[in-house]
């Protein structure tokens, strides 16, 4: 879309000051009445939003109650869907000639530019070969080398070393002497490659984002070391295909990862079309008192969002896939979560972690599973790995075979 937010019509009455280039109005308590959102203001992402969503729906498309972000007409194997980023659009459908259609009227209300299929959007590179559709960003990533000066740096294994255990920089004069340092434009830089189609390096960033206001030389070295591993491993992306297999989820927790306050780490992944759909590692809000405690609270956040995409699949007609599996390695937080029984060992967790047991007992939630620790997709998500087992938890998520990988 070309000039969404100028040519976009306010809902609302908005009041702008006068500039100094409209002399006239200088005098006096003159304002100027807004016609038309303009870039800047609070609502005109708002206002632009709402314009389109109304052309979308007199299109006949419906809003996804799970995604506002994403329209869709029909269901199952022929449906037509429409997917939304501020003024960037993909439309995915069988039906060529709806597609035309649709082009069609949106250009009667919007001046907008058709690019074709789908091979560049937001930084991400699409590619479709043989029933397959691979997605990574290459280009974003040869630029954040460039960047930071380590286009010819030599590459490591693993984005995180085995092990490894950083804390935070109290002392003021290392913080000062270091504090010139691009740190957090690095980790930022990162984050966005962790969160669109690199879940391999999820842990080391969401590990080093902890530190952007405490940070010194050792740091520095631990985030270069993850640039050292992309640099690697530049090919590296999410591969899908079609497959009849249905969601299928990892959780996995490391207890009491973090040396400054003893919290733990939650890892969760799911697959769907043989790779890798969501993701995430984060710190836990709380402090776990053991393992199993650890991974119960793993497993409840896994669970939500299980239950999130299973409503998004059923919505969009793909009932079958959304019987889920959610595989969980601690057979201690798989009794805790079937057995409604309180014991004096688990007492002390918090209420809200339990209602993993009204998902995990009800039709609509996934059905959990016990897998081996060594077959565990999700240890990438909460602990650095030694190489043998990094790669096998890129191949159990379907994001590389190792054979490809340095």
């Amino acid at each position: 879309m070309k000039k969404i937010l100028r040519t976009e019509p306010e809902g609302s009455e908005i009041y702008s000051k006068t500039k100094r280039v409209l002399q006239k109005f200088q005098e006096g308590d003159q304002v100027c009445e807004m016609k038309k959102a303009l870039y800047g203001l609070r609502q005109a992402g708002r206002s632009w939003y709402e314009t389109l969503c109304t052309e979308l729906c007199r299109f006949g498309l419906t809003q996804s109650k799970n995604d506002p972000c994403v329209f869709y007409l029909g269901r199952g194997e022929e449906i037509f869907i429409v997917t939304i980023y501020v003024d960037d659009i993909l439309v995915v459908s069988r039906d060529m000639e709806m597609i035309e259609r649709f082009k069609k009227q949106l250009s009667e209300v919007f001046d907008f530019k058709n690019l074709g299929n789908a091979k560049y959007c937001l930084g991400i590179e699409f590619d479709r070969k043989k029933g397959e559709i691979t997605m990574n960003q290459r280009g974003y990533l040869n630029d954040i080398l460039e960047k930071f000066g380590m286009k010819d740096s030599k590459s490591v294994a693993t984005p995180i070393e085995l092990g490894t255990r950083i804390i935070k920089c109290e002392d003021s004069r290392e913080l000062e002497k270091w504090k010139n340092l691009p740190y957090r434009e690095l980790v930022g830089s990162l984050m966005y490659l962790s969160v669109c189609t690199r879940p391999d390096i999820s842990h080391a960033v969401s590990y080093l984002s902890q530190y952007n206001s405490c940070y010194d030389q050792t740091h520095w070295i631990a985030a270069e070391r993850v640039l050292r591993y992309l640099n690697g491993t530049k090919n590296v992306g999410l591969k899908y295909r079609k497959t009849l297999s249905p969601l299928l989820g990892y959780v996995d927790a490391d207890w009491a990862n973090c040396v400054d306050d003893r919290k733990s780490y939650t890892g969760f992944a799911f697959i769907l079309g043989g790779c890798v759909i969501s993701w995430e590692s984060r710190k836990q809000r709380t402090v776990a008192l053991s393992s199993t405690g650890a991974e119960y609270m793993a497993l409840n956040e896994a669970t939500k969002e299980a239950v999130h995409l299973q409503r998004f699949l059923v919505e969009m007609g793909f009932t079958n896939l959304a019987k889920g599996i959610l595989m969980c390695d601690n057979n201690g937080a798989l009794k805790l979560a079937k057995n409604p029984v309180f014991h004096n060992r688990t007492k002390h967790i918090d209420v809200k972690h339990h209602a993993v047991r009204d998902i995990i007992n009800s039709n609509s939630g996934p059905k959990l599973e016990y897998i081996s620790t060594n077959d565990m997709g999700a240890d990438i998500l909460t602990k650095g790995l030694a190489k043998p087992k990094h790669n096998k938890c890129l191949e159990i998520l379907g994001i590389l075979p190792p054979k490809e990988i340095k």
